[in-house]
Protein backbone atom coordinates (compact mmCIF):
# COMPACT_ATOMS: atom_id res chain seq x y z
CA UNK A 1 0.00 0.00 0.00
CA UNK A 2 3.00 2.28 0.94
CA UNK A 3 4.79 1.69 -2.26
CA UNK A 4 1.49 2.81 -3.95
CA UNK A 5 1.07 5.87 -2.59
CA UNK A 6 4.70 6.51 -2.89
CA UNK A 7 4.45 5.24 -6.76
CA UNK A 8 1.74 7.87 -7.46
CA UNK A 9 3.53 10.49 -5.69
CA UNK A 10 6.54 10.34 -8.27
CA UNK A 11 4.36 11.26 -11.14
CA UNK A 12 4.58 14.47 -11.84
CA UNK A 13 1.11 16.39 -13.17
CA UNK A 14 1.72 18.82 -15.99
CA UNK A 15 -0.61 21.30 -17.45
CA UNK A 16 -0.63 22.94 -21.13
CA UNK A 17 -2.29 26.25 -22.13
CA UNK A 18 -3.66 24.95 -25.59
CA UNK A 19 -5.89 27.85 -26.51
CA UNK A 20 -8.30 26.97 -29.49
CA UNK A 21 -5.84 24.69 -31.35
CA UNK A 22 -7.29 21.21 -31.48
CA UNK A 23 -4.28 19.29 -32.02
CA UNK A 24 -6.15 17.61 -34.54
CA UNK A 25 -6.76 20.57 -36.50
CA UNK A 26 -4.85 22.22 -39.20
CA UNK A 27 -1.73 24.54 -37.78
CA UNK A 28 -2.64 27.73 -38.89
CA UNK A 29 0.02 30.47 -36.63
CA UNK A 30 3.70 29.52 -35.43
CA UNK A 31 2.20 29.02 -31.65
CA UNK A 32 -0.24 26.15 -33.23
CA UNK A 33 3.17 25.11 -34.44
CA UNK A 34 4.69 24.99 -31.52
CA UNK A 35 2.47 23.43 -29.44
CA UNK A 36 1.50 20.48 -32.07
CA UNK A 37 4.95 19.55 -32.05
CA UNK A 38 5.54 19.37 -28.81
CA UNK A 39 2.35 17.09 -27.99
CA UNK A 40 3.72 14.85 -30.89
CA UNK A 41 7.34 14.78 -28.89
CA UNK A 42 5.40 13.53 -25.74
CA UNK A 43 3.53 10.84 -27.55
CA UNK A 44 6.37 9.55 -28.59
CA UNK A 45 7.74 9.44 -25.30
CA UNK A 46 7.57 6.72 -22.93
CA UNK A 47 7.97 8.18 -20.07
CA UNK A 48 6.52 6.90 -16.67
CA UNK A 49 7.26 9.95 -14.30
CA UNK A 50 5.20 12.43 -16.20
CA UNK A 51 1.77 12.85 -16.76
CA UNK A 52 0.78 15.47 -19.64
CA UNK A 53 -2.77 17.53 -19.34
CA UNK A 54 -3.62 19.60 -22.75
CA UNK A 55 -6.62 21.85 -22.01
CA UNK A 56 -8.15 23.61 -24.88
CA UNK A 57 -11.55 25.24 -26.19
CA UNK A 58 -12.61 24.31 -29.43
CA UNK A 59 -16.00 22.98 -30.90
CA UNK A 60 -14.33 20.42 -32.22
CA UNK A 61 -13.37 18.31 -29.51
CA UNK A 62 -10.58 16.00 -30.07
CA UNK A 63 -10.81 12.00 -30.95
CA UNK A 64 -6.97 11.69 -29.77
CA UNK A 65 -6.51 9.17 -26.97
CA UNK A 66 -3.11 8.75 -25.29
CA UNK A 67 -1.76 6.97 -22.18
CA UNK A 68 0.85 10.29 -21.92
CA UNK A 69 -1.63 12.77 -22.57
CA UNK A 70 -4.97 13.93 -21.66
CA UNK A 71 -7.14 16.03 -23.54
CA UNK A 72 -9.39 18.26 -21.93
CA UNK A 73 -11.95 20.45 -24.08
CA UNK A 74 -13.48 23.48 -21.47
CA UNK A 75 -15.18 26.57 -22.12
CA UNK A 76 -14.00 29.63 -23.94
CA UNK A 77 -15.49 31.21 -21.86
CA UNK A 78 -13.49 32.31 -19.34
CA UNK A 79 -11.05 29.94 -19.88
CA UNK A 80 -8.02 30.93 -18.64
CA UNK A 81 -9.10 33.62 -15.89
CA UNK A 82 -11.05 30.94 -14.24
CA UNK A 83 -11.98 27.47 -16.10
CA UNK A 84 -8.16 26.68 -17.13
CA UNK A 85 -6.66 27.06 -12.99
CA UNK A 86 -10.34 25.08 -11.96
CA UNK A 87 -9.48 22.17 -14.17
CA UNK A 88 -5.94 22.33 -13.25
CA UNK A 89 -6.57 22.44 -9.58
CA UNK A 90 -8.75 19.42 -9.77
CA UNK A 91 -6.38 17.51 -12.12
CA UNK A 92 -3.61 18.17 -9.09
CA UNK A 93 -1.51 19.94 -11.47
CA UNK A 94 2.02 21.14 -10.45
CA UNK A 95 3.59 22.68 -13.43
CA UNK A 96 1.97 25.02 -15.71
CA UNK A 97 2.93 25.32 -19.82
CA UNK A 98 1.60 28.86 -20.98
CA UNK A 99 3.02 28.67 -25.05
CA UNK A 100 1.11 31.63 -25.71
CA UNK A 101 2.78 33.92 -23.06
CA UNK A 102 -0.42 34.07 -20.66
CA UNK A 103 0.43 33.44 -17.39
CA UNK A 104 -3.22 33.14 -15.27
CA UNK A 105 -4.00 35.18 -12.11
CA UNK A 106 -5.26 31.95 -10.01
CA UNK A 107 -2.55 29.64 -11.40
CA UNK A 108 0.12 31.80 -10.00
CA UNK A 109 -2.21 32.95 -6.70
CA UNK A 110 -2.77 28.97 -5.85
CA UNK A 111 1.71 29.07 -6.32
CA UNK A 112 1.88 25.97 -9.23
CA UNK A 113 5.31 26.17 -10.81
CA UNK A 114 4.95 28.04 -14.28
CA UNK A 115 6.87 28.32 -17.01
CA UNK A 116 5.97 30.60 -20.22
CA UNK A 117 7.02 31.21 -23.56
CA UNK A 118 7.59 34.40 -25.07
CA UNK A 119 7.70 35.04 -28.79
CA UNK A 120 8.00 38.68 -29.90
CA UNK A 121 6.81 42.25 -28.64
CA UNK A 122 5.46 43.20 -32.02
CA UNK A 123 2.41 45.00 -30.05
CA UNK A 124 4.45 47.44 -28.49
CA UNK A 125 6.29 48.45 -31.63
CA UNK A 126 3.13 47.78 -34.08
CA UNK A 127 0.20 48.29 -32.01
CA UNK A 128 -2.05 49.23 -35.10
CA UNK A 129 -1.72 45.12 -36.19
CA UNK A 130 -3.09 43.62 -33.57
CA UNK A 131 -6.75 43.78 -32.48
CA UNK A 132 -6.08 44.15 -28.30
CA UNK A 133 -2.21 45.45 -28.06
CA UNK A 134 -3.15 46.82 -24.58
CA UNK A 135 -4.26 43.37 -23.38
CA UNK A 136 -1.48 41.40 -24.63
CA UNK A 137 0.77 43.89 -23.35
CA UNK A 138 -1.20 43.37 -19.78
CA UNK A 139 -0.73 39.48 -20.04
CA UNK A 140 2.90 39.78 -21.29
CA UNK A 141 4.50 41.81 -17.61
CA UNK A 142 2.32 40.06 -15.67
CA UNK A 143 3.78 36.81 -17.23
CA UNK A 144 6.74 38.29 -17.02
CA UNK A 145 7.29 39.03 -13.82
CA UNK A 146 4.91 36.60 -12.29
CA UNK A 147 6.02 33.12 -14.03
CA UNK A 148 9.10 30.81 -12.64
CA UNK A 149 10.62 30.60 -15.56
CA UNK A 150 10.24 31.92 -19.38
CA UNK A 151 11.78 30.92 -22.98
CA UNK A 152 12.48 32.66 -25.69
CA UNK A 153 13.62 31.19 -29.18
CA UNK A 154 16.30 34.02 -29.80
CA UNK A 155 19.17 36.08 -28.32
CA UNK A 156 17.39 39.26 -29.79
CA UNK A 157 13.88 38.09 -27.83
CA UNK A 158 15.72 37.87 -24.53
CA UNK A 159 17.87 40.97 -25.01
CA UNK A 160 14.54 42.98 -25.19
CA UNK A 161 13.22 41.70 -21.71
CA UNK A 162 16.21 42.91 -20.12
CA UNK A 163 15.82 46.19 -22.58
CA UNK A 164 12.40 46.94 -21.42
CA UNK A 165 12.55 45.07 -18.09
CA UNK A 166 15.49 45.47 -16.59
CA UNK A 167 13.73 44.08 -12.84
CA UNK A 168 13.16 41.09 -14.43
CA UNK A 169 15.73 38.28 -13.17
CA UNK A 170 18.16 36.85 -15.67
CA UNK A 171 18.01 33.70 -13.88
CA UNK A 172 14.65 32.87 -15.18
CA UNK A 173 15.05 33.84 -18.99
CA UNK A 174 16.39 30.70 -20.60
CA UNK A 175 17.04 31.05 -24.96
CA UNK A 176 15.99 27.44 -26.61
CA UNK A 177 16.10 27.66 -30.23
CA UNK A 178 13.07 26.16 -32.28
CA UNK A 179 13.60 22.60 -33.48
CA UNK A 180 13.30 21.89 -37.35
CA UNK A 181 11.44 18.10 -37.25
CA UNK A 182 8.26 19.41 -38.64
CA UNK A 183 10.35 19.75 -41.47
CA UNK A 184 9.78 17.67 -44.21
CA UNK A 185 13.33 17.16 -46.11
CA UNK A 186 13.65 16.37 -49.57
CA UNK A 187 16.07 12.98 -50.44
CA UNK A 188 17.82 15.32 -52.97
CA UNK A 189 18.34 18.85 -52.91
CA UNK A 190 17.38 21.44 -55.35
CA UNK A 191 19.60 23.75 -57.21
CA UNK A 192 17.83 27.57 -56.91
CA UNK A 193 19.56 29.79 -59.63
CA UNK A 194 19.54 33.75 -58.56
CA UNK A 195 19.15 35.65 -55.02
CA UNK A 196 16.02 34.51 -53.26
CA UNK A 197 15.32 34.88 -49.78
CA UNK A 198 13.25 32.43 -47.70
CA UNK A 199 10.14 33.77 -45.54
CA UNK A 200 9.21 30.85 -42.99
CA UNK A 201 6.54 32.81 -40.81
CA UNK A 202 2.62 33.41 -40.73
CA UNK A 203 1.14 35.79 -43.69
CA UNK A 204 -0.52 38.76 -42.01
CA UNK A 205 0.43 42.29 -41.39
CA UNK A 206 2.28 42.12 -37.97
CA UNK A 207 5.14 40.92 -39.87
CA UNK A 208 5.49 43.54 -42.14
CA UNK A 209 6.81 41.62 -45.47
CA UNK A 210 6.00 44.80 -47.79
CA UNK A 211 9.23 45.92 -46.10
CA UNK A 212 11.26 42.92 -46.90
CA UNK A 213 10.17 42.63 -50.18
CA UNK A 214 10.53 46.28 -51.12
CA UNK A 215 14.73 45.74 -49.14
CA UNK A 216 14.54 42.94 -51.34
CA UNK A 217 14.20 44.94 -54.57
Amino acid sequence: MFYMAATKQTITRIGIDGGDYNPEDEVRCGIQRLVGSFIHSKLLQNCTNKRWFYYYFNTNASRLTSGTVVYKNISKRLFSSLFLPLQMALDQIRVYLGFSGILPHLVRMRGQKSIVFIHDFGFYSHPQYYKDPRKMIWQTEYALYGADRVIVFSDYIKDQIFTRFPEVSRKKVVRIYPGGDHIIKPKQATQIGGKFFLFVGVIKAAKNIELLLRYFS
